[in-house]
């Protein structure tokens, strides 16, 4: 998105000139580094936060990996290779894979029922649109994200299932 809106402009986009300040430790401060610096960086030591089961935790020394996490991370991946990054294909590979995993047996981590709730440990229609979502970020071709749409239920649908579902809809359109 940012690369075409710099198109748009008839503004070069390069973010090897374009500069911030980023806090590097308490000793060191803050030090002005290249946006493409960054995002380097971030590339290479994302891994570190992906578990053994393609989730992503907060820390590099958590053993949970959190779902909506992983779902924002595999979209804004999917943006950073839309500019002209490469975010390590397996690591990406195995992220998918978790989110649909996660998709399909679509319960909360910790989450127990008992007699006084009415929530059933379910992720919210929501989320679930946005596991699509960020499938067809990160491949715009994948078949099982139409699949995976058909199982949802719009029963009690509230307007931001009803944004997430036009979003989602219109990313599903372009599937050949």
């Amino acid at each position: 998105y940012l690369k075409q809106l710099y198109d748009s402009m008839k503004v070069p986009f390069d973010l090897k000139t374009k500069m911030v300040k980023e806090y590097i430790d308490q000793y060191e401060g803050y030090q002005e580094r290249s946006l493409d610096t960054i995002l380097r960086g971030y590339l290479v030591e994302i891994k570190n936060f992906q578990r053994l089961n393609g989730g992503f935790g907060y820390w590099m020394d958590s053993t949970y990996e959190d779902y909506p996490l992983t779902i924002k991370l595999v979209s804004a991946l999917s943006e950073i290779r839309s500019i002209g990054y490469t975010p390590n294909d397996s690591m990406m590979e195995m992220a998918t894979k978790y989110l649909k995993t996660t998709f399909y047996e679509n319960k909360r981590p910790y989450c127990q029922i008992n007699r006084f709730s009415d929530d059933n440990c379910s992720w919210p229609v929501s989320t679930r649109l946005a596991t699509i979502e960020a499938i067809l970020d990160n491949s715009s071709q994948d078949y099982e994200a139409y699949k995976m749409y058909k199982i949802l239920s719009f029963d009690k649908a509230d307007s931001l299932t009803q944004v997430n579902r036009t979003r989602v809809l219109a990313k599903l359109l372009r599937i050949n």
